[in-house]
């Protein structure tokens, strides 16, 4: 202690505010308290409850002495009367033979005792308006604002044809495309027509020909999983038209011309 370099010892307790604390829960989770091992005397215990509006209190247990004190010493009993008769003999063997059958019963256990759930709303009550120096929880105003929804911007797709598409592929590279496609087979396995951030791991790709004629660019169709597009595309044969919409991309295969897919919908022949 001599050592330390606090100045004393003394005055060195924080002292809680009241608590606006339900009672039902508090004279609960006191009893629980109660019954773990610690140095909180009883004095301090029932400061702690008073504080939380709880009447709980903590069991005092007579000390062993008083126990023994308090209780009287048992009567003698009587010394058996020379000369007993035979009926009283049998009696006394058949009450010993009945103390000797009855099995002792086993101590039940206690049963555990669990802190119970804190109504979340009543919890509010215990944030104070103090100021942030003092001890337990603060409310604290919070400023707010909300804007007004901004509309998404409305993607122009430009219509492309089989012409536009062989005459260099890198032109579209990036931009929105409208295209009609027929015969669609899946090439997810094919790598080569995933374009940069896209993989087979969350997209589906699909080998297609344009609707419009023949192209000497291979074209595929990427579309993303569990979306309004892949649906169809998994309804679709490879007889159905669709009309794709999507952004036009270059894939690591120099020689094709890839469109994830935004939306997609059946074309009436």
């Amino acid at each position: 202690m001599a050592d330390s370099s606090f100045a004393a010892f003394t005055g060195n307790t924080l002292e809680l505010p009241g608590l606006p604390v339900d009672p039902g829960f508090a004279d609960a989770a006191l009893a629980r308290l109660f019954n773990l091992p610690s140095r909180v005397s009883t004095d301090q215990w029932k400061a702690f409850a008073s504080q939380i509006g709880s009447s709980a209190t903590p069991a005092v247990s007579a000390g062993a002495p008083a126990a023994q004190a308090s209780q009287a010493p048992p009567d003698p009993k009587p010394a058996p009367a020379h000369g007993s008769s035979l009926s009283d003999l049998l009696a006394s063997l058949g009450g010993a033979k009945a103390v000797k059958q009855e099995a002792p019963k086993p101590a039940e256990a206690p049963e555990p005792v669990y802190c119970p759930v804190f109504d979340w709303r009543k919890a509010l009550a215990l944030a104070s308006e103090t100021s942030a120096a003092e001890p337990g929880a603060h409310k604290l105003k919070l400023a707010a604002s909300f804007a007004a929804v901004r509309a998404p911007a409305e993607i122009q797709y430009t219509r492309v044809t089989p012409q536009e598409i062989d005459a260099g592929p890198a032109l579209l590279d990036n931009r929105p495309v409208e295209l009609e496609i027929t015969a669609a087979h899946s090439c997810s396995t094919d790598r080569s027509y995933f374009p940069t951030g896209t993989a087979n791991d969350d997209y589906d790709a699909y080998s297609v020909a344009a609707a419009g004629g023949a192209t000497r660019t291979r074209i595929a169709i990427v579309v993303r999983r569990d979306t309004a597009a892949s649906k169809l595309l998994n309804r679709a044969t490879p007889a159905d038209a669709l009309r794709v919409r999507g952004a036009a991309r270059i894939p690591p295969d120099s020689g094709a011309l890839s469109i994830v897919v935004d939306t997609a919908e059946a074309v009436d022949r």
